[in-house]
């Protein structure tokens, strides 16, 4: 009986210790109960932002203030992260500083479509030199003397004892390095490099050409300085380069109108549709990729062919050896000659060649390819396409130069992660005969791009029987 109460009061203290401590009783931490918080969602609000640039302070603002307060664990980004940051904001600053200040400067035509260029003030006083406006290459100069620029006129100008010296294939331009203000499109670089030329080949600029403007990337200046339009904050300028449509000969002179230079954006008055971009793919030249060329309607081999310089400041449009031939082998009686040039009858009116960039093809017409009459009885042409003996090899093989620029309106711009081309068709009553259209399929890109970047390419003076056909290529 004992045995049997001393069970049944086990049994109902086994059954309290089961159903949970009583208030009196301590509990150990490792059987604490958990206690729940309700966390309440809510969407992330941003400020208020009136634009981007405010939009990308903020950000910048933020990751440096996570950046400091993980300063301990990051110290090894810590260098690397301030100057990328501090690039970032020069660059924008310089952006909005160039912002409101997109201006047009207006061109010249110089000796029937050889060449482009744009007065360019330089010093206090503002002297105005000519300029070929020159996306080929890097570098700017101007001749110095009585014809040229005057240094003593410029109270901000500072002389060097840097010497400066830059080969072309027709020869070469030697001088020293100097920093004045440079002004182009109503805008002012403060303190840019340039060169003053005191020695230049016989023929490597015409009459009324008093240097160049180079607009290309910095890898490409031989001075290694910032290019004008960098230095004045600009992420973008465009042309339009006006052809010479004048067939009356007796009354041709050597200057004609020549379009608009846009510095800092685009002039929408100037084209209509869409823009076709391309991709930069090296930033040292504006160099793009060729997608495909056909000529009257007959496939090119572009043999791993397809990266393209297009350059503002040369005439026609050079091209390896081997595409040149398979062109002119599609006209009738074309003649090749042993510099890399063709010749063809000025009366085959039915020849076409169309260039593939992005998903845009362009086709120019027999009017385009023609560079000029080489005899007095304008029996036979020059052809636009010449060979520059490139190869699959090298880091371009093609250079497009305004034999197909007068006919688009092209945009250089350097506003995004990655640099890019742009042309349009030009606005309704500015002359252009190509024909653009958008294809369903082009030449794929098969050829990656070389790390090493080029020094300039040639400017050639090229002379065919007349005086007048100078070709520029810089």
């Amino acid at each position: 009986m004992v045995n049997m109460r001393l069970a049944a009061v086990c049994l109902a203290a086994a059954s309290a210790l089961m159903v949970g401590p009583s208030a009196s009783m301590p509990t150990s931490a490792s059987r604490r109960s958990p206690t729940d918080h309700p966390i309440a969602k809510r969407r992330f609000q941003l400020p208020a932002f009136n634009n981007e640039d405010e939009l990308l302070e903020w950000t910048e603002q933020h990751k440096a203030g996570l950046r400091a307060k993980y300063a301990s664990k990051l110290q090894d980004s810590n260098q690397q992260e301030t100057q990328a940051a501090e690039e970032r904001r020069r660059k924008r600053r310089r952006s909005l500083e160039a912002r409101d200040s997109v201006g047009d400067a207006a061109l010249v035509n110089y000796q029937h479509d050889s060449s482009f260029y744009a007065p360019v003030s330089i010093g206090s006083s503002a002297q105005s030199v000519n300029l070929v406006l020159d996306t080929g290459s890097s570098d700017l100069w101007t001749v110095q003397g009585k014809e040229g620029w005057n240094p003593a006129q410029s109270s901000t100008f500072t002389n060097s004892t840097t010497p400066f010296k830059i080969t072309y294939g027709s020869g070469s331009v030697s001088g020293t390095l100097a920093y004045d203000s440079v002004t182009l499109a109503g805008q002012t670089a403060n303190k840019q490099t340039f060169a003053i030329a005191t020695s230049i080949s016989n023929g490597l600029l015409g009459d009324a050409v008093e240097g160049i403007m180079g607009l290309g990337f910095p890898s490409l200046s031989t001075s290694k300085a910032t290019p004008f339009w960098q230095n004045v904050g600009a992420d973008e300028f465009s042309f339009y380069l006006e052809s010479d449509n004048n067939t009356d000969t007796s009354s041709r002179t050597d200057k004609a109108p020549g379009g608009i230079f846009t510095l800092g954006g685009r002039n929408t008055t100037l084209f209509k549709g869409d823009i076709n971009w391309s991709d930069v793919i090296d930033e040292s030249y504006w160099l793009i990729t060729l997608g495909g060329i056909t000529v009257n309607d007959e496939d090119v081999n572009l043999s791993g062919t397809n990266k393209v310089a297009v350059d503002t400041g040369t005439t026609l449009i050079g091209a390896p050896a081997t595409i040149v031939d398979q062109i002119y082998n599609q006209v009738p009686n074309s003649k090749a000659m042993s510099s890399g040039y063709y010749t063809f009858p000025c009366a085959e009116t039915g020849i076409s060649a169309t260039l593939h960039f992005g998903n845009q093809e362009y086709t120019l017409t027999s009017d385009d390819l023609i560079a000029g009459t080489v005899d007095s009885t304008a029996t036979m042409c020059l052809g636009a396409f010449f060979s520059i003996g490139s190869t699959s090899k090298d880091e371009l093989q093609y250079i497009l130069g305004d034999a197909f620029l007068m006919n688009v309106y092209s945009i250089f711009s350097n506003s995004g992660k990655t640099a890019q081309v742009g042309f349009a068709a030009l606005a309704d009553g500015l002359g252009s005969t190509t024909a653009s259209r958008t294809v369903n399929s082009v030449v794929a890109a098969n050829a990656a791009v070389g790390s090493a970047s080029l020094t300039s390419y040639p400017l050639v003076a090229l002379t065919l029987f007349v005086a007048f056909i100078i070709t520029f290529m810089v």
